[in-house]
């Protein structure tokens, strides 16, 4: 009887080594990526048409200020996937600035009328192409949401002319 046990041994000991013989392997490789949550802007394309404004309301205005006279308010839409995103984004406004005002965004209008314009958040021109940082910004609440500006007419030259005022701008954000 143990030479049964021995022998019934040894081949169990064979036939589970066998099962588990050495062949080629396959690996196997896990990629990932975690995101910091992010606020975006949702795009909405938007024309505001500031009122007409008299040339004289540019009087006593120095080159380069804004008059409040026919000032327009928007806002920026966007959805953020976290509330307090501030630390990590940064709001760009990418416009062409005039080139004797930076802080004035260049007419784009055909004719030259000596006025531009000037966008506000919280009452603080936006520098065309310069940074917003994002912990500036009050209300960057998670899911939609809007970022309250203003637009206003501003003096680019002694000589105010008639004539239309333009300009486009493009919001965008950029992530630390």
């Amino acid at each position: 009887m143990n030479k049964l046990k021995t022998v019934s041994l040894g081949l169990l000991m064979v036939t589970s080594s066998a099962a588990f013989a050495e062949g080629e392997g396959s690996v196997v490789h896990f990629n990932g990526h975690v995101n910091e949550p992010t606020c975006a802007i949702v795009p909405a394309n938007q024309n505001i048409t500031l009122e007409t404004v008299g040339a004289s309301a540019f009087e006593n205005v120095a080159i380069g200020d804004s008059i409040e006279n026919g000032s327009r308010d928007f806002e920026i839409h966007v959805n953020c996937e976290d509330k307090n995103l501030g630390n990590h984004i940064k709001l760009v406004m990418k416009a062409s600035a005039d080139e004797t005002q930076p802080k004035v965004l260049k007419n784009a209008s055909n004719n030259t009328s000596g006025v531009g314009l000037e966008v506000f958040y919280n009452n603080e021109i936006l520098t065309p192409n310069q940074e917003l940082d994002g912990s500036r910004i009050n209300n960057l609440n998670k899911g939609d949401d809007n970022i309250n500006m203003k637009v206003r007419y501003a003096r680019l030259s002694n000589n105010i002319t008639g004539g239309d005022v333009s300009a486009d701008v493009t919001f965008v954000t950029e992530y630390r």
